[in-house]
């Protein structure tokens, strides 16, 4: 039976890794490839929950530009009082 047909995730081999701490999350961003191809990972970890969105490697340069686009349509963070950022 194969891992997918199995409910088990397909093994991936990770290739480049990166890490934001915060207060109290820790986010996790992976580059990683597998059967199907490349992939970016990205978890959160908070409280000991974690949480992960998969971004197909054709999409990471869209993914990052509407994140981006995000960013610039809000204030900046220095502006922002602390009450208002997330912890």
């Amino acid at each position: 039976m194969s891992e997918e047909m199995s409910g088990q995730a397909p093994i991936s081999e990770e290739l480049a890794h990166e890490r934001i701490e915060t207060k109290r999350k820790t986010f996790f961003m992976d580059l990683k490839r597998n059967e199907r191809g490349l992939f970016v990972k990205v978890s959160e970890r908070s409280g000991g929950r974690r949480s992960t969105i998969m971004v197909p490697y054709e999409y990471v340069d869209e993914f990052i530009a509407k994140v981006s686009a995000l960013r610039a349509a809000g204030p900046d963070p220095a502006s922002v009082p602390s009450s208002e950022l997330l912890e």
